[in-house]
């Protein structure tokens, strides 16, 4: 062999040798890939009996190389089908897919690293689910490879969309509630600012469901609300939005643009259609409504002041008797802050002495004796003069004052009382009135009162609580325990304008009433040939045969007081007998019929 055949064999060999490392190394990484591989698929079967979530693979031509058991059931398919190249396209609706599949090439081309989203899905047998994916790339034998996980959140999405429904959908109704009805006018404001066309809101409040309520029951009036529903929706149009503010209030935004004709035909047709008998349950129910409205941009440029404007459109609706509408005016706004600079007022009235009592005397019709005063409030504003009750009473109910306010007109009437009682005629009774809102759940406490008489030296029956028939329909616990107190305690109950009520027989049946007290309506027309004489020799009757006294108010003639005498009326009160008067005119009075009376009995 030559020589030169040397150093060729010794660089073919080397060659060789080379070349069976470099396939050795080739062998070893396949086999690391392949290790790899099954380590990673080993990881993920191991989690099937350990996890909610499907795992799964994908390669570049969007098909799973991949799935747990869990994906598998997720989607409804045989976990051996999508492993084996399964297509993504067959398990989304056709838009997500484009979403998906657009998505997916971000991933592998490394434009985004990994991703979050929700979407829809649909599995084998067609039901439609939701899927939260999380979705990552990775190399996998040299090729870009999508690993993700998989969450079926449709009941989480179903409870989700429950959710939010119940947070803007009245639960009775099903009418948009409060919120919605705020997002709504809100959205409403913006688009007409936009637009500059206007729109209308109507503020709507039933006039008689209280009354339903009290009288059959929460049952029944869940019922009407519901067909108030139904009737309301069908005198607006589908772009117009009512809505159940609460309780008996609805709203109703009349979208842009809209006409003041529209606007009022709207309202006539709202009227017309509560005023129509309900039938509920067997029974048939008659009530109506009353509405405020109010038009964007004239009447508010923002929803607080529109709706603030309709509300006192309302409350107008509602002063002029009900079952009407009223547009807001600017006077409405100027009553308002009048009312609220007298609210302003009514709060520092009892610190700075600005209430004082007047006394209308109560007379006993056979003797003619003074037994008894009903104790009456005045306001003397320092800057507005004297303030009639009609005007601040209702202002001290809505405010919540008018228990204090309460409060103090039995200390100050009972104080008074143990004074008539000790100098003057120890059987002297006092008449209070009692709001029905002192006899919310804050309200009055008879056992301050009671104990307040007893520290005075006085009997429960030296007090005399009047109650109007508002106060005893559909009179809840607490009612009815604050009436028993005073009966245990003594103190007797008038019920005030009877015969004003389309059921005070059936109040005086279950309550412990002690006097009536005919309205004064009945007394005004009093005559020998008058309906009302047959009424209140109806009304005298009955109460007698219920053990009752009745009292008769508005008593200004001669002839008035001797016709109620003759039918026998007990006791009599009005201007015939005396106006109301301060405390020391009826202390006078007091001490001049009992001179009398003891100058009659001297031989």
């Amino acid at each position: 062999m030559s020589w030169l055949a040397w150093p060729l064999l010794l660089l073919i060999g080397a060659g060789a040798w080379l070349l069976a490392r470099r396939a050795r190394q080739l062998r070893r990484q396949l086999q690391a890939a392949r290790h790899a591989l099954a380590h990673t698929q080993a990881m993920f079967d191991g989690l099937n009996g350990n996890t909610v979530i499907g795992i799964y693979m994908v390669n570049a031509a969007v098909q799973f190389t991949y799935a747990n058991a869990q994906l598998a059931q997720i989607l409804g398919y045989d976990q051996k089908t999508l492993a084996d190249h399964f297509p993504l396209d067959r398990i989304f609706p056709p838009d997500t897919y484009q979403e998906i599949r657009t998505r997916a090439d971000q991933r592998l081309s490394g434009a985004v690293a990994r991703a979050r989203y929700e979407c829809p899905a649909i599995r084998r047998d067609s039901r439609p689910i939701d899927v939260e994916i999380y979705g990552s790339q990775i190399m996998l034998d040299g090729r870009p490879t999508i690993i993700g996980m998989m969450l079926d959140i449709t009941e989480r999405k179903r409870t989700e969309a429950l959710v939010w429904h119940q947070a803007h959908f009245d639960t009775l109704t099903q009418l948009p509630n409060r919120q919605s009805f705020q997002d709504r006018l809100q959205a409403s404001v913006a688009q007409s600012l936009a637009s500059k066309q206007p729109f209308a809101l109507l503020f709507l409040d039933l006039d008689q469901f209280k009354e339903v309520n009290d009288n059959y029951g929460h049952s029944m009036g869940d019922e009407l609300l519901k067909q108030v529903a139904q009737r309301l929706q069908a005198c607006v149009a589908d772009t117009d939005q009512l809505a159940r503010q609460g309780g008996d209030e609805f709203t109703v935004i009349l979208a842009a643009p809209v006409t003041p004709q529209r606007a009022q035909a709207v309202c006539q047709a709202v009227l017309a259609a509560i005023a129509r008998p309900f039938d509920l349950q067997q029974q048939t129910v008659q009530i109506s409504i009353s509405a405020g409205l109010t038009f964007f941009p004239q009447d508010g440029v923002d929803a607080a002041t529109l709706l603030k404007h309709a509300d006192l459109a309302l409350y107008a609706a509602k002063n002029l008797g009900r079952n009407r509408y009223c547009a807001f005016t600017d006077s409405m706004r100027q009553d308002a802050q009048e009312r609220r600079a007298l609210l302003q007022d009514l709060h520092t009235a009892i610190e700075a002495r600005q209430f004082h009592l007047l006394y209308q005397p109560v007379v006993e019709m056979r003797t003619g004796r003074t037994i008894k005063a009903e104790a009456l409030i005045r306001w003397q504003h320092p800057q507005r003069g004297l303030v009639g009750p009609g005007d601040f009473i209702p202002l001290a109910e809505e405010s919540g004052l008018i228990v204090p306010i309460g409060n103090w007109v039995f200390d100050t009437a009972s104080k008074q009382l143990a004074l008539w009682r000790q100098d003057a005629l120890p059987s002297f009774v006092v008449g209070i009135n009692v709001s029905p809102a002192q006899f919310e759940d804050a309200g009055l406490d008879p056992t301050r009162w009671i104990a307040a008489l007893h520290g005075l030296g006085l009997p429960g029956s030296a007090l005399t609580v009047e109650i109007t028939e508002q106060v005893l329909m559909g009179a809840e616990d607490h009612v009815s325990s604050r009436l028993l107190q005073f009966r245990d305690a003594g103190i007797q109950v008038a019920l005030d304008d009877f015969g004003t009520g389309y059921s005070s027989l059936a109040y005086l049946q279950r309550f412990d009433v002690d006097f009536v007290k005919i309205d004064q309506c009945f007394v005004r027309n009093l005559g020998p040939e008058s309906s009302d004489l047959i009424l209140c020799r109806a009304i005298i009757a009955m109460a007698h045969q219920l053990g009752l006294e009745v009292i008769a108010e508005g008593i200004e003639t001669e002839d008035q007081h001797l016709i109620l005498k003759d039918i026998g009326c007990d006791y009599g009160q009005g201007y015939w007998y005396a106006r109301p008067m301060r405390a020391e005119q009826i202390s006078l009075r007091l001490q001049a019929e009992k001179s009398l009376s003891e100058g009659t009995r001297m031989p």
